[in-house]
Order: C-alpha cells, then sequence, then structure tokens
C-alpha cells in the first residue's frame, strides 16, 4: 500500500508530480538555448520574443535557486516580472506590424496593462498576493492579438506555415494563454479549494508548458528567414 500524507495524495504521485513541475520550469531552457545560440542571426522582427525567452529563463533559474537556498515566498518577485512580460509580448506583436494602421491601439494596450498590474494590489491591499485579474487580462491580450495576427498571416495566404515563425510562435501564444485563462477563471469560480483538482489542473497545465517551449525552440530554428509578406490592415 502506498504511503499517504496528510493531503491525501500517496507520496510516489505527489513526487511524479513534483518531478513534472521541475521539467515543466526547466524545459524554457531549450528554446533559451537555441535562442543564445541563434542570436546574431534572429532578425529584428522577433527580438522581443528573443529576450522574452530569454528573461523568461533567467527568471525561472533565479526562482528555482531562490526556492533551495532561501525557502520564502516569491510572490512579489514573480508579480513584479509580469508587466514586463507582458509589455515584451506586446511590442512584438507591434514589430509584426499589428499596430501599423492603429498605434493608438498599441498605447491604450500598453497602457491598459500597466493600469491592471498597478490596480489590482492596491484594490487587494497587499502585493503579496497572486494577480489573478491581472493574469486573466494579460492572457485575453495575448489571445486577441495572436487571433488577430493570425488572421492577417492567412488573409495573405503562405504556402509553408511550418516554417513561418510568427506563426508557430502565435499559435503557441493561443494554446498556453488560452489555458492560463481557464485556469484562472477555476480560481476565480473557487474550484481551487479542491487539492485533487488543484493538482491535476497543475499537472496538464505542466505538460502544456512543456509542449509549448518545444514548439518555441522549432519556430527560433526558423527567425533567421525573412517570412512571406503579410498584408497589413
Amino acid at each position: 500500500m502506498s504511503t499517504r500524507l496528510r493531503t491525501g495524495f500517496p507520496v510516489e504521485l505527489l513526487n511524479m508530480y513534483s518531478l513534472i513541475a521541475s521539467i515543466s520550469g526547466l524545459s524554457v531552457l531549450i528554446p533559451a538555448t537555441i535562442a543564445f545560440f541563434f542570436r546574431k542571426k534572429i532578425l529584428p522582427e522577433y527580438r522581443p520574443f528573443f529576450w522574452c525567452i530569454l528573461v523568461s529563463c533567467i527568471v525561472k533559474l533565479t526562482v528555482s535557486a531562490c526556492c533551495v537556498c532561501l525557502p520564502a515566498d516569491l510572490t512579489v518577485i514573480c508579480n513584479l516580472l509580469l508587466l514586463p512580460e507582458a509589455l515584451l509580448y506586446t511590442w512584438q506583436f507591434r514589430r509584426w506590424k499589428l499596430f501599423h494602421r492603429q498605434p493608438r491601439l498599441f498605447t491604450g494596450v500598453v497602457c491598459l496593462l500597466l493600469a491592471g498590474w498597478m490596480l489590482e494590489p492596491l484594490i487587494s491591499g497587499h502585493l503579496g498576493g497572486n494577480l489573478t485579474w491581472f493574469n486573466l487580462l494579460y492572457a485575453l491580450v495575448v489571445v486577441l492579438m495572436s487571433v488577430r495576427y493570425l488572421n492577417q498571416i492567412f488573409l495573405s495566404a503562405h504556402d509553408d506555415l511550418l516554417q513561418h515563425s510568427g506563426f508557430i510562435i502565435a499559435a503557441g501564444f493561443i494554446i498556453y494563454f488560452t489555458c492560463q485563462l481557464l485556469v484562472q477563471a477555476f480560481w476565480i469560480s473557487g474550484l481551487n479549494n479542491s487539492p485533487d483538482f488543484r493538482s491535476q489542473v497543475y499537472v496538464i497545465l505542466n505538460f502544456i508548458t512543456i509542449s509549448i517551449n518545444l514548439l518555441f525552440g522549432y519556430a527560433l530554428i526558423w527567425t533567421d528567414r525573412k517570412q512571406p509578406y503579410t498584408r497589413l490592415y
């Protein structure tokens, strides 16, 4: 019979969950390594994504080291890094000329993200809590920008989408951030009160994170090639 902890989960299962979470966190090393070796070849229109991958890698390694050496709640640090990450992704879509004909929309998106990031801790009254509503806003904004960008790609009738880095990255954004939207919606509705449900959600999210990082690594291989022309709207 499996040994059980107070949580009610078998020790073996908890160890497996911990292993999956560790692999998920370190999987960012895959696109980060590829980005590092291709850094001199990556075209300017992919630079924001390049920096976001490298920053994510540094943050993951730093947080992992802090958890081992200085066991403490690192929520505040993670919250501080959410905004730069969101702005880098928005900048990436600007480099893809998503806001070419609507520069004010880009300004509006940036202001919305800034306002959401600053207001939630002020309203909640503490900086150490999870920024659930900002995460929801952030994920929704990235998904909407990705859908709009994919629409531009489809309308311009590219032949080989599997070698179009913008298409691969945007598709990865939609998959990953849609899952984040669902997770944040679960937490807001109170479904995270069930330890079993919460653990299963995190396991699924970890597998998705690993898959998306592999996808981003593949996309970075093609970022040294000029992409076919995409119509601007």
